[in-house]
């Protein structure tokens, strides 16, 4: 895998569902439109707005933002323990650019 830590990726949900957390629906994408790694859940800091999140998830679902972040492993249940598994997630810092200009 591919260290994209702080490089711009654009995020996609590619529709997989699972019963049994975690479930790998985020794919991310480099600029060259090659997919890069594919993570269980997003996250989007809490310096952005409500309002400001709204927009990158609607537009990170029409494939025309690319976004700055890290990624973070993380427990898929709340206490950790022999049975609990790892997910990975990706969590979204800063928008990088927009593919339709923006507003």
């Amino acid at each position: 895998m591919e260290n994209i830590n702080n490089l711009p990726v654009n995020v996609y949900n590619n529709g997989l569902r699972s019963f049994i957390p975690p479930c790998y629906c985020w794919e991310l994408y480099n600029c060259r439109r090659e997919i890069v790694c594919v993570v269980s859940d997003i996250e989007i800091v809490s310096s952005f707005t409500a309002s400001e999140q709204k927009y990158i998830l609607e537009t990170m679902q029409k494939r025309e933002m690319f976004v700055l972040g890290e990624l973070q492993e993380y427990f898929v249940t709340p206490i950790p323990s022999e049975q609990s598994r790892q997910g990975l997630k990706f969590v979204i810092k800063e928008i990088c650019y927009e593919l339709n200009g923006g507003d």
